[in-house]
């Protein structure tokens, strides 16, 4: 047994991604050890993370810009690290190709409590769990508890 997370919602891309970073990022997800076999800080086996067709979309076509492609989670059961894989993307693929991350992402774990939002802030990721996001709009509207 394990525990399992699941996401609704995608991040997207400040400028289209080549084929290349596109290959890249999905044998990640297959096998990181066939990417980069001499890297030795893999968070997991297998990254939970992947480029996707944004929505309604079918096919990428040459000259779509970058809204065409996004990242999201592959929804698998028990896929874990997925907070420290976003970091490590980041580091070590986003900002070097010069791509920015942003948007958001909603979690929500098996226990209740569970649940929050990451928010992709360019060259950053930030989560925020519910238990926050509900201190932080109670401080908004001036309001105590």
């Amino acid at each position: 047994m394990g525990y399992s997370t699941y996401f609704i919602g995608a991040f997207k891309f400040s400028e289209r991604l080549t084929v290349s970073q596109i290959e890249t990022l999905i044998n990640i997800t297959i096998d990181p050890y066939d990417v980069d076999e001499e890297e030795e800080n893999w968070p997991t086996d297998r990254c939970p993370w992947v480029p996707a067709l944004a929505e309604g979309r079918n096919q990428l076509n040459v000259g779509d810009g970058p809204e065409m492609c996004v990242l999201e989670s592959v929804n698998e059961e028990k896929m874990y690290e997925w907070d420290t894989w976003l970091d490590f993307l980041m580091e070590k693929y986003f900002k070097p190709w010069g791509v920015e991350v942003f948007g958001r992402v909603f979690w929500q774990g098996e226990d209740t409590g569970d649940a929050g939002v990451i928010l992709g802030h360019g060259k950053d990721f930030e989560c925020i769990n519910i238990e926050a996001l509900s201190d932080h709009y109670i401080e908004s509207q001036g309001k105590k508890l």
